[in-house]
């Protein structure tokens, strides 16, 4: 809302702000992004060889300021991968930046043994609800 309220009060004119962010939820903890490439590491072993969740919560904010949030959740399992394969993915640099260390539609999809739910949603944005949501919003 404050990226809204800014536009607005700078008089910038705007439709519709879309806001996407992804965490990953293993273990009752939240995992974001890595801080560096050991933290990076130490993500991809916890969640090696193991299912977590994916959830991506979306804002929808159109110009009078009214809003709607969703959040989308995928299941994702990891593959058997040995050490040496995972310090190779994270000298790639792609896990930096990236919730949960890896990165499903670039290299990271080789750590990836299975995924139950939207695809799009671990990629960062789930678009078929996106999509929904969308046409909804816009309609009231």
């Amino acid at each position: 809302m404050d990226v809204a309220e800014k536009l607005k009060k700078d008089e910038k004119e705007f439709d519709i702000i879309i806001a996407c962010d992804t965490v990953i939820h293993f273990n009752d903890q939240i995992i974001g992004k890595p801080t560096d490439s050991e933290d990076a590491f130490r993500i991809l072993k916890q969640l090696n060889n193991r299912e977590h969740s994916v959830y991506t919560g979306v804002t929808l904010v159109d110009s009078s300021l009214r809003s709607t949030q969703f959040h989308e959740k995928t299941h994702v399992v990891f593959g058997n991968i040995s050490d040496e394969v995972l310090r190779a993915y994270v000298e790639t640099g792609e896990p930096i930046g990236r919730a949960g260390a890896y990165g499903i539609q670039l290299k990271g999809s080789a750590l990836v043994q299975e995924v139950r739910g939207c695809y799009n949603n671990v990629v960062g944005i789930p678009i078929f609800e996106l999509v929904k949501q969308l046409r909804l919003f816009l309609k009231k």
